[in-house]
């Protein structure tokens, strides 16, 4: 069951010319960020609809989104429902025609939220992101396409030699930066912009990842519209990064395990999809006996509670099942 508390906006044109903040909504979805959240809702022009979604959390996250923007439409969610999940509810409870969606975590500059809006109205079937900045205000790397290659030589005893991932799952991470902007493989789904009508047309967020993956699923079904992923480096935002994720641990580092061989099974096929999974669980298993045998941390600080948890998430990657086809995208079976 979920409980909506909404003040009803004044929406601005649903086809303007050059659009403007009061034709943006602006969805967060909260699980466990009471922490972080002023920050991120202070930075949030009040022209923007604000759309909270908490995922049944275990503090007073939704409670302080009210305090802070009493116009702000609240969602409160009796289950988790995923990141996925949760944004759907935040994009179809409006109608502005843009939706932004921004982590608890980020911080936005004051021109960010606009530069992004223009840069989407512009780009035909675009998901629009910002450049990310690290709280030291390092510049955050692009990523790129997920590729099996990469997966599994970061999964491998040795991998520092040959690949820069770890067993952390962050091989996408580290694309080289377009100073000028441009399209992308993808945008980090902590903070982008894209026109409500794509939404509707993908059917939203792809929920067969629950946490994960999410944004490359977007891009890459934005491409088969014609459209993808624009990066835009004169808009800029700060985030902390992974403020809810470490709360849970091992159970982060499993779901990433779990949607990236559900990604590649869509994208790549079933065949390919569950051979590269299995491949990669042969190569976290190797990883695990050298560690245990060492008794020590392997690269990058890995322990064998890490590789545990990568070798059940990619067995639940394995055998979890697909509602959508391809890359997330609705076949005709599945319906409206």
């Amino acid at each position: 069951m979920v409980h909506v508390d909404m003040v009803q906006p004044s929406f601005g044109s649903t086809s303007p010319q050059t659009p403007g903040l009061d034709d943006l909504a602006v969805v967060i979805v909260l699980y466990n960020s009471a922490d972080v959240l002023a920050g991120c809702i202070a930075s949030i022009p009040a022209q923007a609809e604000l759309i909270v979604v908490d995922n049944a959390s275990g503090d007073d996250g939704a409670q302080q989104a009210r305090a802070l923007r009493r116009d702000a439409v609240v969602i409160a969610s009796e289950r988790n429902l995923g990141f996925g999940g949760g944004c759907n509810l935040g994009w179809r409870a409006t109608n502005r025609p843009y939706v932004a969606f921004v982590n608890p975590d980020v911080r936005l500059d004051p021109e960010t939220l606009g530069t992004l809006l223009v840069r989407a109205h512009a780009e035909p079937h675009a998901m629009v992101g910002p450049e990310l900045l690290e709280e030291t205000g390092a510049v955050r790397p692009v990523k790129v396409a997920p590729s099996a290659r990469l997966d599994f030589l970061g999964l491998l005893p040795a991998a520092g030699r040959w690949a820069p991932a770890q067993a952390d799952g962050k091989a996408h991470e580290r694309g080289p930066q377009p100073l000028a902007g441009g399209p992308v493989d993808c945008v980090e789904g902590a903070c982008f912009v894209m026109a409500r009508a794509d939404l509707e047309r993908l059917g939203g967020f792809d929920e067969d990842f629950f946490l994960y993956y999410e944004e490359e699923s977007l891009a890459l079904r934005l491409a088969g519209l014609g459209g993808g992923a624009v990066y835009e480096p004169r808009a800029r935002a700060t985030h902390a990064g992974e403020t809810s994720t470490r709360k849970v641990g091992h159970t982060a580092l499993e779901h990433r395990f779990r949607s990236r061989v559900i990604f590649y099974r869509k994208r790549d096929g079933e065949l390919r999809g569950r051979l590269a999974g299995l491949v990669f669980a042969l190569a976290a298993a190797v990883r695990l006996a050298a560690v245990a045998a060492r008794r020590r941390p392997g690269g990058g600080h890995t322990t064998p509670a890490d590789l545990r948890a990568v070798l059940k998430g990619l067995r639940s990657g394995l055998i979890a099942p697909i509602t959508r086809t391809g890359a997330g995208a609705r076949s005709e079976a599945d319906g409206p």
